[in-house]
């Protein structure tokens, strides 16, 4: 269970602004990590908030090394250091699954 934070009073243009207010509010740790072995495994934190019609999330990870060799949105970023999210509204059976490797592309799913 989480406890997400209403983030107001900012300029919802404004990835700066934003980034800031996130910084602001609590970090929560990603311990369990299925797919990679205990030695390689990245540190990682995220916040997460809402406004008035939006969802604000961001990742601070830690890692010895990132790959990146994805540059255009819905290609393969599953295989690029990334992170990912998954969603579904009104306890429907569908959910939207949406990953971004360390440079922002994005690839998003619907299942």
């Amino acid at each position: 269970m989480l406890n997400v934070s209403y983030v107001g009073g900012v300029d919802y243009d404004d990835i700066n602004e934003i980034s800031s207010a996130l910084d602001q509010i609590e970090h929560h740790i990603i311990e369990e990590s299925l797919w990679l072995p205990t030695v390689n495994k990245p540190n990682v934190q995220f916040t997460i908030g809402y406004g008035d019609d939006c969802i604000l999330l961001k990742y601070y990870v830690e890692e010895s090394s990132i790959r990146i060799a994805h540059t255009v949105d819905n290609t393969p970023v599953h295989l690029d250091s990334c992170v990912e999210f998954f969603i579904c509204f009104n306890d429907d059976d569908f959910y939207y699954n949406l990953e971004f490797n360390s440079i922002g592309v994005c690839s998003m799913e619907f299942g």
